[in-house]
């Protein structure tokens, strides 16, 4: 990206990209609700890859500017290694890296999870967990244009720690809310400081690395997306133990004999754990972190 976009003007680029993510992801459901309707599901395929012409097409035409080529004889594992070594011996890059893991492994199982718990937790029907999950989008919309109009390389670092603070405790105040208003508006909460704290990394990485590295180094960091589900595993497995312990049952008897208060004790304090976990990652790291990101007088 810094190759396209002028260094001051990154930040508000990210934010542009994840606002038209998020656009999608709203606007997303309700139109193929409609085309599935009018065409069905194979129209809906159908017309899903005719789209991606237009992004094909726009590729085609994008003029890049010539950087310089690898060196010849190189390896994926040697390019690896180099990668995976820069991250460990920069904290300015390492820290904001290991933070993002942190929310992908403790927070983001939420979003894998929310149609369990508005099921068990909140009773709500169907079309209440759609406004459910629309609720993180709308507030990452929100989010994304706070950041587009607002955003600046020397307050990069304090958004990143802010915003994973926020998004910790707005994890741990949704595992315990039962009303639903307070679920929706915690959950608006939950999508602007997840996305405020992406844009912030992802501009902060995009500004610290050098171009030769800059590929290796966002490679490192999209291993969170995959870390989700993993997580989403993990807290299913603690939520099942706690709910078992609350009943007092053991192991050995079927889940699906748990009195139904039990499995919504469960999950709720097994989110509530992730979500206090995380934020016990960002505040320990917190500190040296602000200390290595510092913008430096040489950073414009």
């Amino acid at each position: 990206m810094p190759t396209l976009v002028p260094r001051d003007l990154i930040a508000r680029a990210v934010a542009l990209q994840s606002l038209g993510v998020n656009v999608t992801q709203i606007l997303g459901p309700l139109v193929s609700a409609l085309v599935l309707g009018l065409l069905g599901v194979a129209g809906c395929l159908a017309l899903n890859a005719l789209s991606f012409t237009l992004l094909i097409a726009t590729l085609v035409r994008l003029e890049l500017p010539k950087t310089e080529a690898p060196p010849p004889g190189r390896s994926f594992t040697d390019d690896l290694r180099e990668g995976v070594g820069y991250v460990r011996s920069h904290p300015a890059v390492l820290h904001p890296i290991v933070f993002a893991y942190a929310l992908g492994v403790l927070g983001m199982p939420l979003v894998r999870l929310l149609p369990l718990f508005s099921r068990v937790v909140l009773a709500t029907t169907p079309q209440g967990y759609s406004l459910l999950a629309a609720a993180s989008g709308v507030g990452a919309l929100a989010a994304s244009l706070l950041v587009t109009a607002r955003a600046s390389r020397a307050e990069l670092p304090r958004n990143v720690v802010a915003s994973g603070v926020t998004f910790s405790a707005a994890l741990v105040a949704f595992a315990f809310t039962r009303s639903y208003a307070l679920s929706w508006a915690v959950l608006v909460l939950f999508g602007a400081s997840q996305m405020a704290f992406r844009s912030a990394v992802v501009t902060l990485l995009q500004l610290e690395v050098p171009d030769r590295m800059r590929g290796r180094v966002m490679s490192v960091l999209s291993i969170d997306f995959s870390l989700w589900s993993i997580g989403a595993t993990v807290v299913g497995v603690v939520a099942d133990a706690l709910a078992r312990s609350h009943a007092g049952l053991t192991a050995r008897v079927d889940r699906s004999l748990l009195p139904p208060d039990a499995v919504a004790w469960g999950l709720s304090r097994s989110l509530a754990l992730h979500g206090a976990l995380c934020l016990a990652v960002m505040l320990a790291l917190a500190a040296p972190f602000l200390r290595a990101a510092a913008p430096r007088k040489d950073v414009a």
